[in-house]
């Protein structure tokens, strides 16, 4: 989901915008399933174990802070209460997302055994996508013209 508005920016392509909430709420519902399996299958629904898990696994903590800061994210994702919260209010609460995506991939970072490529190749894509949106608040990077879709010509009557 934090591709999309670099995305846009550099393709100008505005219409991939409509899809950038649906990505987030695919976001939280893989690290919902990710818990529930984890829950279920390893810790057999224990929740004692669990949060003996959270206190001594540093992996697991950083992936709880991430689950964590990703539920109000999800509830607050519908059109109500977008409007209920208000536009300044809703954005305040969305920029939690760039410390879930660091959470998250200290997480993935913390939970391998050895030194793998996956996590690395994971904190230089964020690191990009969040280094784009710094140079461009500082205006050191510019979004391209943007692209809007022109409608589809409606057929005329008769034919």
């Amino acid at each position: 989901a934090l591709a999309v508005t670099p995305f846009r920016d550099v393709t100008g392509w505005v219409p991939i915008m409509s899809i950038r909430r649906r990505i987030g709420l695919f976001a939280f519902a893989y690290a919902f399933l990710h818990i529930a399996f984890y829950l279920g299958v390893t810790l057999r629904f224990s929740l004692p174990a669990l949060w003996e898990d959270v206190v001594e696994r540093t992996y697991i903590t950083f992936g709880m802070f991430a689950f964590a800061g990703l539920m109000p994210l999800a509830i607050t994702s519908h059109n109500a209460l977008i409007r209920r919260l208000g536009a300044v209010r809703w954005r305040r609460l969305h920029w939690l997302v760039y410390p879930i995506a660091i959470f998250a991939v200290t997480h993935h970072a913390f939970m391998v055994k050895v030194n793998q490529s996956g996590p690395w190749v994971h904190g230089v894509i964020l690191a990009a996508l969040l280094g784009w949106r710094i140079a461009k608040h500082f205006g050191l990077a510019r979004p391209r013209a943007r692209v809007q879709m022109k409608p589809a010509p409606s057929a005329a009557p008769g034919s």
